[in-house]
């Protein structure tokens, strides 16, 4: 495999883009899971006290009247952006919405199963 780093001035000051082959998408993966342990989002703990946490390890985003919460493993924190700021942030990097008020990290996807009316039951890798 090759890395190649090519200067684009005209991208946006914080966008990189990674180009790869159809063939090598487990190597991209494992490229996304390295450097998304580097992403790091701006959260508020328990405390009220400002942390930054790494976006893999958060599981679910839920926007509650008004304020958006984020949950890891063990934690749960609050983000002082908004959901629609956070999905545009988030939606690059595998976090997707599944309703008006939920993002998921697709990485933490347990399953998801067709109930009656299209809805669907998304089970996340913690049971929730």
């Amino acid at each position: 495999m090759n890395i190649k780093f090519v200067k684009n001035c005209l991208m946006g000051k914080g966008d990189i883009v990674v180009q790869y082959n159809c063939a090598k998408e487990a190597a991209q993966k494992a490229l996304y899971n390295s450097l998304s342990s580097q992403i790091r989002l701006s959260v508020l703990d328990e405390d009220h006290r400002f942390k930054k946490i790494p976006i893999c390890d958060i599981q679910y985003i839920e926007n509650i009247d008004g304020h958006c919460f984020l949950y890891t493993a063990t934690d749960s924190y609050r983000s002082n952006l908004s959901f629609k700021q956070l999905y545009k942030k988030l939606k690059e990097v595998n976090f997707i919405q599944i309703n008006n008020i939920t993002m998921v990290n697709e990485a933490n996807i347990e399953s998801v199963k067709v109930l009656p009316e299209c809805k669907r039951l998304v089970t996340i890798k913690s049971g929730e």
